[in-house]
């Protein structure tokens, strides 16, 4: 009989990549392809896309990104659905709390950085990859979970 041990997925990790720096996909780990539109993915043109050769996920490119630089992992369906749950969550969480800190108003991007930085604490993760993006499905989750107390419906 064969003992059963069940590794924890990590909350968030960095971006796997190859040796050259190019993205891999975080379920079978191929080299992605990146496509220049998102338009055969959604049905209309969102920008530049990482996708899994073998259909695993795919994932968007920051906007006016020169480098097309990923927004994420590669995710499938599930995990897509998490992040965007996740965001729904935090997003409301930083932006009705990160404006005003200390009785003084912060920049936006300012505002998110200490978000971030606080859900890290939360987590227990590093603040170089507490990111939504960066995230598995159950840190996904685990967000969800640490910004529940603070939500009162201002969304």
């Amino acid at each position: 009989m064969m003992d059963a041990t069940i590794t924890a997925q990590p909350l968030a990790e960095k971006l796997p990549r190859d040796s050259d720096g190019w993205l891999l996909c975080s379920y079978c780990g191929m080299r992605t392809e990146l496509l220049d539109s998102s338009e055969d993915i959604y049905g209309k043109d969102y920008g530049p896309v990482y996708r899994c050769p073998i259909g695993c996920g795919w994932v968007g490119c920051h906007k006016d990104s020169a480098k097309r630089k990923p927004l994420g992992r590669i995710a499938n369906l599930e995990l897509r659905r998490a992040k965007q749950a996740a965001h729904v969550a935090f997003d409301a969480l930083w932006k009705r709390k990160g404006y005003l800190l200390g009785g003084r108003r912060q920049h936006y991007r300012e505002a998110r950085r200490n978000g971030y930085r606080w859900l890290a604490g939360q987590l227990g993760i590093s603040e170089d990859v507490c990111h939504i993006g960066m995230m598995s499905v159950e840190g996904c989750h685990r967000v969800i979970e640490v910004c529940k107390p603070y939500d009162r419906g201002w969304r």
